[in-house]
């Protein structure tokens, strides 16, 4: 089983190698290491070495020409991490039924930026501003 945001952090590492002209087994192993180097995914080398190359026997993939030639090829580019989440640790795995106060507060978020979560203690108003931050991460505000 591969959890989600293992899943999130492989393709867009992935796809964004293939679209700087890496070759397919480059852009696999700039996946992998996207995934490892997540903070948002818990077990991260777990989780990387859950992805496979599928190959035809014989083939190898680092002979494999980059899919799209065209495309001009940047040497030095690696799969970007994401700034954001290097300050938020990973959100609640069983954070249920709580949507609407969820998107409340990174709306108030979005809108005065400074938002306070009051509440009694063991309510979850941490976790809910943790929900609301990654959930404004993973959409890149």
């Amino acid at each position: 089983r591969l959890s989600d945001r293992a899943a999130h952090a492989f393709t867009r590492g992935f796809y964004l190698a293939l679209a700087v002209g890496r070759t397919v087994g480059e852009a696999f192993h700039l996946g992998r290491a996207a995934v490892e180097g997540a903070p948002e995914v818990r077990g991260s080398e777990v989780e990387a070495d859950k992805f496979v190359l599928l190959l035809r026997p014989g083939v190898v993939a680092e002979e494999l020409p980059p899919p799209f030639p065209a495309l001009p090829r940047d040497p030095h580019w690696q799969a970007p991490g994401r700034i954001a989440a290097l300050c938020l640790s990973p959100p609640p795995e069983a954070f249920l039924g709580r949507n609407v106060e969820t998107y409340q507060v990174a709306s108030a978020v979005l809108e005065r930026r400074l938002t306070t979560v009051v509440g009694e203690p063991g309510v979850g108003k941490s976790a809910l501003a943790q929900a609301a931050a990654s959930y404004l991460c993973d959409r890149h505000y």
